[in-house]
Order: C-alpha cells, then structure tokens, then sequence
C-alpha cells in the first residue's frame, strides 16, 4: 500500500503504551539501561541483552524483556518520564515547500517521532500499474487517469477536516508541469507529492 498522513500539525506524537509488561518492570534493569544509552545510544536490543547478561543481577533477564524495556525508555512511556519527541524536532516552514520537520539534535534509532492514522490509502496493485505504465515519471503517475479517478473518488468520502488538510498539502506539480487546473489533477499531484510506502496487506503479492 502508498499512504497518505494528514497535516503533521494533526498528527499525534508517540502514543505511550503502559501495558501490565510495563508495570511489572524490574526498576534496577530500567536504571541500567538508561545509563547504557547515556554512552551509547543507539544500541541495539540484542547487543544490550548480550552486555546485561554479563553483568550480576541482570544474567536471567529474557531477551524480550530487554528489548521492551529498550522502547519504553526510548519511547518515555515510564511512568514519571517526560516524553522527549516533542524536544527532538519542530514543524517549521521551509518556503515554497510548505512545511516539514526538522531535527533539533540527534535521534536515536528506533526512536518513534511521529504517528498518524493515514487519511487516504492506495493498494499496492494500483501503484503498481500506475507506476509501470508511467515508467516511473511523476509528471505522467500524476496525469494518469486511473490515479485522478481514484484519489478524487476517496477525497469524496473524507471529512471536511481531512479534504482541508489534503488540500494544504506541497504539491511538485509546478516542477513537473503538470497543469492542476482541474480538481482531480490537483488532488493527484497531491497524493503522490507526500505518499509514503506503508506495510502491504495481507492480500498484497
């Protein structure tokens, strides 16, 4: 499947997750993996498993157990802990290209940054087609008949919140000249402007 997220203004930054796994945490093993990250941040869950079995009172800790405690303290999802997304980037305007995101400092890998439910979905047998018979060209996927049709049928059924949003959405049409005089143009070239791959569905080939 192509994605399309809604505004970043709209979007919801990391959901956090205080799950009975999370509760019933050993405290000592949050502690020491919080000082681990301090001198290596981007450790990854099997290397820091690895280290914490060496080390006593950590040496029965399960693998899955690291790796959860791993997220919920990149995550701050702990209980007392002030989620840090918010301090690691910003949405600023970048001219003609509307607006972004960008980082304020290093992130670590893994860290969850944003999360938004898409407001419009394209199966990935129609990307597909729509790509293969464009061979790849922007200007032509935008103009292609079965992509207008289709995200302008979708952008029918959205809310008068989400079609807002869609439409204040960059679009590379100007760049590409493609002429956006008409509404499902317009709509196309802002799909294909800011979709994302998503994961494919389970019917996906």
């Amino acid at each position: 499947s192509i994605i399309l997220g809604s505004n970043l203004d709209q979007g919801s930054i990391c959901e956090a997750s205080k799950g009975s796994e999370l509760q019933a945490m050993d405290e000592a093993l949050l502690g020491r993996i919080k000082d681990i990250l301090h001198t290596d941040p981007d450790v990854g869950y099997r290397p820091l498993h690895a280290r914490l079995k060496q080390e006593p009172g950590f040496e029965n800790t399960s693998q899955k157990k690291v790796q959860t405690a791993l997220q919920a303290v990149r995550n701050g999802e702990l209980a007392g802990d002030k989620p840090q997304q918010q301090q690691l980037w910003e949405v600023t305007d970048f001219g003609a290209k509307g607006r972004g995101v960008r980082a304020l400092e290093a992130i670590c890998r893994g860290t969850i940054i944003l999360r938004q439910k898409p407001i419009l979905t394209m199966r990935f047998e129609m990307v597909r087609d729509i790509m293969a018979s464009c061979n790849d060209d922007m200007a032509r996927q935008i103009a292609s008949g079965l992509s207008c049709d289709f995200v302008a049928s979708e952008f029918a059924k959205m809310s008068s919140m989400n079609q807002s949003a869609m439409l204040d959405l960059y679009d590379v049409a100007a760049l590409f000249r493609v002429d956006t005089s008409s509404q499902p143009l317009l709509l196309s070239a802002k799909f294909w402007s800011n979709s994302v791959p998503g994961p494919p569905s389970a019917s996906d080939p």
